[in-house]
């Protein structure tokens, strides 16, 4: 009864920060500027503040004669909801912008994600995690093209086009000095041609550099090795050509006579895909043409692995387990002169920095140093000081010794369609043929209707795993095994 004019607004729910205040005020006899101290304490997430303001909560209520049992309790019901809530106006304006956001997004996707990929230009992180939301979305993300790409991300036709402001070491006035020479020339067809009619002041050698990594003239001509290897002489080119438009000897835009074979770019192979995609994050903070662990996308998942940009407050001191590549180690002495590293794990979502103490780095510190090779990383995470979460590594793991590890069990779905007398049968038979320790369960599923866990009365269990999965999975389709590591803490 005491609450019911405060929350009756919003049926009984603690939404708004002046409800925290209204409750602290009218059941503990807080004036107004203790209310809002209590507020700020718990909103700043303070632990500390937090537990005496607490005590003068308890304390306030019992004097109002409020059972203390009663007032602990609307007290833990407090401290959720004021750690997330906003102010009554604060609440009503994201409230428009979410709905306004909600209804842009849902009706002009292809607009909306390439405006969102656009106002994140220069935060890595948050492009990986967009440009792969595009793709869960099936919107295609068209790579830098020279006769296409604007400065920003730009919607045409059901696609986005890559932004050229995305690209490190270009800069907006070579990006503009390129875009007002194509306007003119409508399209450019080779590096020479290229070179001989941009600024070269702006457009210089490291921008060209650049722009070739990130595969930008991939539509003129597909070896970016081989465009390398012809820079020099592209860049002489145009050098030559700037001095003449100053000299006035040749019109603005004077053109080598068609088909001269200087234009020709002798073919001398490609970059391998480590040396293209090394290339391209180092151009752009992500990889565009593929990515080193596209291969193991299958396995992660099979692994119940967290994707990184799924991270964050709300994962806060669970214990996840990650796959990726390490990137950007840092090896760090500690007071008692033992080894610790601090680095950061980058997987198909976005990076994150983890953090092993010399326990753990005793056993990893030279399966960190090899990072050609994905890792398996076990840990939890935390939130420091700048807001920014990272993980505490308790076990890191070559990514292929997770299989000799063994496994904690096997999750087999098994489709309702798909059950009949002969699958039965070839399914005993598989069993039979891998027999072993790992235990397993089963899931029978309807889409979009039930699913049913069935774990089995007697030991049942696989083993070589690999084998049994590839079998199980030609009977029951593709994904249908999911695989739960062994925790070692």
């Amino acid at each position: 009864p005491y609450l019911e004019d405060i929350l009756k607004p919003t049926y009984g729910v603690i939404i708004y920060q002046e409800q925290v205040m209204q409750i602290a005020q009218k059941l503990s006899g807080f004036t107004a500027g203790q209310a809002d101290i209590l507020r700020k304490a718990i909103g700043k997430k303070k632990r500390t503040e937090q537990e005496k303001q607490k005590e003068k909560f308890i304390e306030g209520a019992v004097k109002n004669g409020i059972n203390k049992e009663v007032a602990a309790s609307i007290f833990l019901k407090i401290q959720p909801f004021a750690e997330y809530g906003f102010n009554k106006s604060h609440s009503a304006a994201y409230a428009l912008i979410a709905y306004q956001t909600a209804y842009l997004k849902t009706h002009y996707p292809v607009q909306f994600m390439s405006s969102l990929l656009t106002c994140e230009m220069g935060n890595t992180d948050k492009v990986v995690k967009y440009l792969n939301e595009c793709s869960e979305m099936g919107i295609q993300i068209l790579p830098p093209n020279l006769n296409a790409s604007d400065l920003n991300f730009r919607a045409s036709n059901g696609e986005i086009v890559f932004g050229l402001a995305a690209i490190k070491n270009v800069g907006e006035a070579a990006i503009q000095s390129i875009m007002g020479i194509r306007n003119k020339l409508r399209s450019f067809s080779s590096i020479f041609e290229f070179c001989e009619n941009v600024d070269l002041r702006v457009v210089n050698k490291r921008v060209l550099e650049s722009l070739i990594k990130a595969g930008v003239f991939d539509s003129i001509h597909k070896s970016r090795r081989s465009l390398m290897s012809v820079l020099e002489s592209a860049l002489e080119r145009g050098q030559k050509a700037n001095r003449d438009r100053l000299s006035g000897q040749k019109g603005l835009f004077g053109e080598q006579p068609p088909g001269d074979k200087t234009d020709q770019i002798p073919f001398i192979g490609d970059w391998s895909d480590q040396e293209q995609w090394g290339y391209e994050k180092e151009c752009l903070g992500f990889y565009v043409s593929g990515h080193p662990l596209q291969k193991y996308k299958q396995e992660f998942r099979k692994l119940q692995l967290t994707k990184i940009d799924q991270l964050g407050e709300l994962v806060v001191g669970r214990k996840t387990s990650l796959g990726g590549m390490v990137t950007s180690i840092r090896k760090i002495q500690t007071r008692k002169g033992a080894t610790m590293a601090t680095f950061y794990l980058e997987d198909l979502t976005g990076s994150i920095e983890v953090v092993v103490f010399p326990k753990a780095y005793e056993s990893c510190n030279e399966l960190l140093i090899d990072s050609d090779h994905p890792i398996f990383v076990r840990g939890h995470c935390e939130v420091d000081g700048r807001e920014v979460t990272r993980v505490i590594a308790s076990q890191v793991l070559k990514l292929d010794s997770i299989w000799k590890e063994g496994f904690q069990k096997l999750l087999l779905t098994i489709p309702l369609p798909l059950i009949d007398t002969d699958s039965l049968k070839n399914l005993q038979e598989l069993i039979k043929t891998y027999s072993g320790n790992c235990p397993i369960e089963f899931e029978i599923f309807k889409k979009s209707t039930f699913r049913i866990r069935l774990i089995p009365n007697q030991t049942i269990g696989i083993a070589s795993v690999p084998a049994f999965i590839e079998g199980y999975e030609r009977l029951f389709g593709e994904n249908s095994v999911t695989l739960y590591t062994k925790e070692k803490y």
